[in-house]
């Protein structure tokens, strides 16, 4: 059955009703309170017992899931249209998912978190046979090795990048990134270049850059 029961149900309602139901079930002991954010689980516990810490706790009976519906109601509710085509259907989008958690902690500085993540989507690029998620893969964990100082192993990570370029992975990737990668890979692979010597050709990477960027 429907979680907030049918329509039917919800429209005999009355404010008195709800009211009710409210100052029943909304009380401290029956409520999970969750918290995201810079802070500490110290500082969070203060501020719950100052703000919450006063309302009183509140008998509450046991949650009983009905099985069924009333009487008068439909017991099995199907909703169709015509131009369904089929009846279930998902997608998960755990790419960018761990696009973006490894670029939070990127961000902070927690580059010993931020290496796991990058190697994960690189490997959820090959067992999905995704080229576009593989490379991506291959970008964030070669710059993450860049900024650990692991200058051998992102540049060979990043040297394997070039078809970042290409119109498909650009389209495939827009929607998970804001900014271009492929840049951002030939600027980080002539940083890498000129500091292990290789001046001229950390150079042309650096033009290559500049010219895709204007």
């Amino acid at each position: 059955m429907p979680v907030s029961g049918y329509v039917e149900e919800v429209k005999r309602l009355t404010p008195a009703d709800l009211t009710a139901f409210y100052k029943k079930y909304y009380v401290p002991n029956n409520a999970v309170l969750i918290v995201a954010g810079d802070t500490s689980a110290d500082e969070v516990r203060k501020l719950a017992e100052r703000h919450y810490g006063p309302i009183a706790k509140k008998p509450v009976d046991s949650r009983r899931r009905p099985s069924s519906g009333g009487t008068e109601l439909p017991q099995r509710l199907i909703r169709a249209d015509a131009r369904v085509a089929e009846a279930r259907w998902a997608r998960d989008y755990l790419a960018p998912l761990l696009v973006g958690s490894w670029w939070i902690h990127h961000l902070r500085g927690e580059l010993k978190v931020a290496l796991p993540l990058a190697e994960e989507l690189e490997n959820f690029g090959k067992t999905h046979d995704n080229s576009s998620a593989l490379l991506l893969g291959k970008v964030v964990r070669g710059t993450t090795c860049l900024f650990l100082g692991e200058l051998t192993t992102a540049r060979a990570l990043l040297e394997q990048c070039d078809a970042l370029g290409e119109p498909a992975h650009r389209a495939v990737l827009a929607p998970w990134i804001v900014n271009d990668q492929y840049v951002q890979t030939l600027v980080f692979l002539a940083v890498i270049l000129a500091t292990q010597g290789y001046i001229e050709q950390g150079r042309a990477r650096l033009n290559a850059a500049l010219r895709r960027w204007r």
